[in-house]
């Protein structure tokens, strides 16, 4: 049996975006299950045929909602699925999609893959939406995901999961085996359901160059290509570009400034995780949390050209006058005192408000990162 995967420009001109953040990259060994998703949209229908255009303005308002709304880098759906049976390259199977929104289980959208149901609140899956569904189950399962298990998921059943997804009708179908993974073999075209792209290399050109053109890390582009030997690249020689379909290559980014962290923490890709015997400021501590709370910062507008532990300090002092208005002496005692009064008002920290910056304030920030993250995608 062989079915068509639509690419992501059958929607969108629009680059994937979570291929800016290389460690958002899934490992196919780890992806276990698949969810439906549905949109919520209200009390509408879908069916029983729309048109490829319908669905394209569809898919284009939810990703509309997502990056401009929620602050997503793109839609958070890897795949999707219309009435007609078609079946939609979103985000892409090769990065980690949105499945889990509590900070403490968003390591579930490494182990989840994902299917939108265009679907109204109500509406009832067309045999075809299912069917679509249920190929390309298969085809992942055989192509991408070797362990993905045959029943899907009950979204609601997701930890952290707080929707209804995906409808009572899907919902009602998953128990029962309706959705389930079918036996034997389907093809499609791999290249489309990947999303990867490809890159001819032309005289003169660097790997890091191609991985700046295309919003990727030289080091993705390295492994994707098995390539042993990065600097050796030969004229005409073909490169696999991850995480794209036939979107154009997003222009070269300029450089960062001089105080951003981007580059020397995993937030906002993924939870940060808690190092709590480092000490928070101490230039040799390689924190995580250190630096995600910098570039955080920077990302809300109070930067600054210090890179010193004072300046940092200040970046925070200059943070809590500006957001919430509270002043103090400029001490390092007095600011850290008031940055533990506002994590406290936020339930992020119940300790002592003594300006040392200890477990409890590191254990603090990390919490606190985690939920504000996606503001910063």
């Amino acid at each position: 049996m062989s079915f068509t995967i639509l690419p992501r420009s059958a929607w969108t001109d629009t680059a994937p975006g979570f291929a800016r953040f290389p460690s958002r990259r899934l490992d196919p060994n780890v992806v276990r299950t698949v969810a439906p998703h549905y949109p919520a949209d209200g009390p509408v229908t879908y069916g029983p045929e729309p048109t490829l255009a319908q669905s394209a303005a569809r898919l284009r308002a939810y990703r509309n909602y997502h990056v401009n709304h929620l602050g997503w880098a793109d839609i958070g759906y890897p795949m999707a699925v219309d009435q007609a049976g078609r079946i939609f390259t979103c985000a892409g199977l090769s990065f980690a999609g949105a499945h889990s929104a509590s900070p403490s289980f968003a390591d579930a959208n490494y182990r989840v893959t994902a299917v939108l149901f265009i679907l109204g609140n109500n509406e009832r899956p067309s045999a075809k939406a299912i069917a679509a569904f249920r190929n390309l189950c298969r085809w992942m399962k055989d192509n991408r995901y070797p362990n993905l298990a045959t029943r899907p998921v009950d979204h609601g059943n997701l930890r952290g999961a707080s929707t209804s997804c995906a409808g009572p009708e899907i919902r009602r179908l998953i128990p029962t085996g309706g959705m389930d993974i079918p036996a034997g073999k389907v093809t499609a075209p791999a290249a489309t359901a990947t999303g990867d792209r490809a890159h001819t290399v032309k005289a003169g050109e660097t790997l890091s160059a191609i991985a700046a053109q295309y919003s990727v890390s030289v080091g993705t582009l390295a492994t994707a290509n098995n390539l042993a030997n990065p600097n050796l690249l030969q004229v005409g020689q073909k490169l696999t570009i991850p995480g794209g379909e036939t979107a154009k290559p997003s222009a070269p980014k300029p450089s960062a400034p001089a105080d951003s962290y981007a580059d020397k923490t995993s937030w906002p890709e993924r939870p940060i995780q808690q190092r709590l015997n480092d000490q928070l400021w101490e230039d040799n501590a390689y924190d995580n949390t250190k630096f995600a709370l910098v570039e955080a910062l920077r990302r809300a507008g109070y930067g600054t050209e210090s890179v010193t532990p004072w300046g940092r300090l200040q970046q925070i002092s200059r943070w809590l006058r500006g957001r919430h208005g509270m002043r103090g002496p400029e001490t390092q005692v007095e600011i850290w005192k008031r940055f533990q009064t506002f994590l406290k008002s936020v339930d992020r920290y119940a300790g002592a408000i003594d300006g040392i910056p200890g477990p409890q304030t590191t254990r603090g920030i990390f919490g606190w990162l985690n939920d504000i993250r996606p503001a910063y995608l």
